[in-house]
């Protein structure tokens, strides 16, 4: 993957968390919001006789995000692009605002103290009592492990 960056990708804009990438000879622009080493991208081909035909976009992500969030995200690109006349510049300036928005203010999971764990997912599993949010698989392990349905924190029944 980073060889084919570097033979066939050049890089048109970006930070330290967010980049696009443009490959000219497929048409395609390929932006990229890194967040503790995951990715979490999205892909637009751009047909040769752009403004005339649509732009496809694609979602190229990592990280389990909310698939409900993420379709509205790219049904709202796909409409500033194809109806609203903006520049594609625009519309991934905006994709990148909402993902960064996903990931602000996410507390780590109480369990393995990532926002992002190894299964690439966010924590959104919430206890009722002291509202700490778990990943999924962390308080999955921590149920079997201590076979018991409560809460690591406060010890209230989770379910």
């Amino acid at each position: 993957s980073d060889v084919y960056k570097r033979q066939y990708q050049r890089r048109v804009h970006g930070s330290e968390d967010f980049s696009i990438y443009c490959v000219r000879n497929t048409r395609e622009i390929i932006a990229e919001f890194l967040k503790e080493g995951a990715r979490v991208g999205i892909g637009l081909k751009v047909p040769a006789n752009y403004p005339l035909s649509v732009i496809e976009l694609s979602e190229l992500k990592e990280v389990k995000m909310d698939a409900v969030k993420m379709k509205k995200w790219l049904l709202r690109m796909q409409t500033l692009l194809n109806r609203e006349n903006q520049s594609i510049l625009a519309a991934l300036l905006l994709w990148r605002g909402n993902v960064e928005k996903e990931f602000e203010g996410l507390e780590e999971c109480a369990i393995c103290y990532y926002i992002i764990n190894s299964g690439k997912e966010l924590p959104r599993k919430a206890c009722r009592t002291c509202r700490k949010k778990f990943h999924t698989s962390c308080i999955q392990k921590w149920f079997s492990s201590s076979n018991k349905s409560e809460c690591p924190l406060c010890k209230s029944s989770f379910l």
